[in-house]
């Protein structure tokens, strides 16, 4: 299926189906997110909205125009932002539904100083090609898990104010 389609046409419902789970989600890397941020892949601003200077970035108006804040209409294997523009590139639960994560984990990097993200631990989300993708993508960092997700936290060596 076509997840751009699919978002589309679920996301004047998306933040009822999904706002909760995603809330959770932020909570495990709260903590983490530094400076201004990039929220790949954001969606409907449910997480964008709670970081004091973010900008969110999504491929699908339907779910992006829901969001008040600074956001951006892109691909996320294009990021139309330049080098090191952002202290923190975050995005949770996208990159299982693009069509090239490491490109997309690639272009987090290079806008970000600080790349955080989740995948769902479905299908061929292992850990082992998980770890493969951060190597690929030239992450150095944690790995958590919860029962669905696969979460990655950066390690840097500079310190960013925090959020």
């Amino acid at each position: 299926m076509n997840s751009k389609k699919y978002y589309a046409g679920i996301s004047k419902g998306y933040n009822e189906l999904y706002g909760e789970e995603q809330q959770a989600k932020y909570e495990i890397i709260k903590e983490y997110i530094q400076g201004k941020v990039l929220d790949v892949g954001c969606g409907t601003g449910i997480i964008t909205k709670q970081i004091l200077d973010a900008v969110g970035l999504d491929n699908s108006w339907e779910m992006l125009s829901q969001y008040e804040g600074e956001k951006e209409l892109a691909d996320a294997h294009e990021i139309p932002f330049p080098d090191k523009s952002f202290d923190t590139a975050i995005s949770l639960t996208v990159l299982q539904d693009v069509e090239k994560p490491e490109i997309v984990l690639k272009e987090m990097k290079r806008v970000g100083k600080k790349v955080i993200f989740s995948i769902l631990h479905k299908g061929k989300w292992t850990e082992e090609k998980l770890r493969e993708l951060i190597k690929s993508a030239g992450l150095i960092g944690e790995i958590k898990k919860n029962e669905k997700d696969w979460f990655f936290i950066e390690e840097t060596k500079k310190k960013i104010k925090k959020v």
